[in-house]
């Protein structure tokens, strides 16, 4: 099991129950690929953009925390 970050929106009844993963790792390889957003539930690391996954709701285990909207503004 590997934490992620949803980036999807709520899926409606009618939809395709489908979820778009960003991937965190504890292993950064310093890639431009590679964003750092700390946060109190996961160990330092970095989410990893080149991995992006798309899976079904039903493979999602557990919700750990959720970012503030400080840590999802573009910092570039």
């Amino acid at each position: 099991m590997r934490p992620c970050l949803v980036i999807s929106i709520p899926a409606l009844e009618q939809d395709r129950a489908l979820v778009t993963l960003v991937p965190h790792t504890t292993s950064p390889r310093g890639s431009r690929f590679e964003v750092e957003v700390k946060v109190n539930f996961l160990r330092a690391g970095v989410f990893d953009v080149q991995n992006i996954i798309t899976i079904p709701h039903a493979k999602l285990l557990r919700k750990l925390g959720s970012l503030t909207p400080k840590q999802t503004e573009d910092e570039d």
